[in-house]
C-alpha cells in the first residue's frame, strides 16, 4: 500500500491541502448522489464564490491529500471512515463510478470496489441523514 501522504481522501474540507472538486452533488435532499467530473478541478476562491450562497460541502464533493494521523477517522494505519461506509451503507451502484480520484484514493486502496459502490451517496453535509449514514459518519470515540 502507498504511504498515507501519497493517498487522496475523497472526503476533505474545501480548504484542505491539495483540495480538488471531483464531483457535484445532485438528487433530492433525502437521497443526494454524486455525479463525478471527468477530471478533478483544483479548489479555488472562485469556485467557493461560484456556489454561494450555498457552501461547498452542500454542492460539491472534494478530495485532497490524506491527513493520516491528523484526521479523526485515521486509526494509525487505515481510514476508519472508509471501513464504516462499507459496513454501514448500502451499495447504490452496481458498477464502478467514473471517478478521477480512484487511482490514488485511500478508500479504494483499502476497501476496493465495496467503497466505490457506496461512494456516490457520501456527502459531507446531509440534510436528512439516515441512521446508517450517521453511524458511518461518526468518528470512533477515543
Amino acid at each position: 500500500m502507498s504511504a498515507p501522504g501519497d493517498l487522496v481522501c475523497p472526503s476533505v474540507p474545501p480548504g484542505a491541502p491539495g483540495a480538488a472538486v471531483f464531483g457535484v452533488i445532485t438528487g433530492p435532499v433525502d437521497r443526494p448522489m454524486v455525479r463525478y467530473l471527468q477530471r478533478a478541478i483544483p479548489m479555488t476562491d472562485e469556485i467557493i464564490q461560484m456556489v454561494a450562497p450555498a457552501i461547498v460541502p452542500e454542492v460539491l464533493r472534494v478530495a485532497g491529500r490524506c491527513a493520516a494521523d491528523a484526521c479523526t477517522h485515521f486509526d494509525g494505519a487505515r481510514c476508519s471512515l472508509a471501513r464504516r461506509v462499507v459496513a454501514e451503507l448500502p451499495e447504490v451502484v452496481d458498477s464502478l463510478p467514473p471517478c478521477s480520484q480512484r487511482a490514488q484514493c485511500r478508500w479504494w486502496a483499502e476497501q476496493g470496489r465495496d467503497a466505490c459502490f457506496r461512494c456516490p451517496q457520501v456527502v459531507s453535509l446531509c440534510a436528512q441523514p439516515t441512521d446508517a449514514f450517521v453511524a458511518a459518519a461518526l468518528p470512533p470515540a477515543n
